[in-house]
């Protein structure tokens, strides 16, 4: 799995090495690098459970209706997303 970096410090770190470097060709590929950072896709963070207020509070697996939403034994993962590629399945 692709290891998460932050983008912003490694720009940071390039321009800091692209200042410091007189080889025009060095320069060049460091453009490049510091293109391609600005361009990387980004990672979407996991999914998270999502409760009303009232949901939050209620206690393991005691499901009952709130003001906000109904939430039952058939449908416990109604407020979540399927994991990434399970979308279909």
């Amino acid at each position: 799995m692709a290891r998460a970096i932050d983008a912003y410090t490694l720009n940071n770190d390039l321009v800091s090495w692209y200042n410091d470097t007189e080889d025009e060709k060095e320069k060049s590929i460091l453009r490049r690098v510091m293109q391609r950072v600005v361009q990387a896709p980004t990672i979407t963070p996991q999914n998270e459970a999502l409760t009303c207020e009232g949901c939050y509070y209620i206690k393991n697996d005691d499901y009952s209706p709130c003001a906000w939403c109904i939430r039952s034994k058939e449908n416990e993962d109604y407020y979540r997303r399927p994991p990434e590629g399970e979308e279909d399945t």
